[in-house]
């Protein structure tokens, strides 16, 4: 699943290789990657190699792993309220009510969904096992 982590990374001017993989993968046999929040901090602590790079990296990381864009300049909070991926979590979190949120309700929502995706005791690595896939699949 993580085969083009590195090279999104590098498109993004970080340096990531193989060895990043390895550590992720090292990372995940250890058990210290159990949330996405996890695995956002273990390659925060590897990828950059200066605070300079924290930004692209972020931009990076929510792309690659929750497909949210965030614009040169643009706060992560603008950026994951006009995302596809809040607007999915959003729906389902309000249920049939699907009535636009007022401008006081957005950094609530936002502040919400960020702390599911990061905190959630939710295990990654039932996410990205192949063999479940695999042997499911006819």
């Amino acid at each position: 699943m993580f085969d083009s982590l590195p090279q999104h990374f590098r498109e993004h001017d970080l340096d990531a290789d193989i060895r990043t993989l390895l550590l992720v993968r090292k990372s995940f046999e250890k058990g210290l990657i159990r949330t996405i929040g996890d695995l956002y901090l273990v390659l925060k602590g590897v990828v950059p190699t200066e605070p300079t790079q924290y930004g692209p990296f972020a931009v990076a990381f929510y792309d690659y792993f929750l497909d949210i864009d965030i614009k040169k300049g643009e706060r992560l909070e603008n950026a994951v309220a006009r995302s596809e991926t809040f607007k999915a979590w959003k729906a389902k979190q309000l249920g049939d009510d699907d009535r636009d949120l007022d401008f006081n309700e957005i950094p609530e929502m936002v502040e919400k969904f960020l702390d599911e995706v990061h905190m959630t005791s939710y295990d990654i690595q039932q996410i990205i096992d192949g063999a479940d896939i695999f042997k499911d699949d006819d």
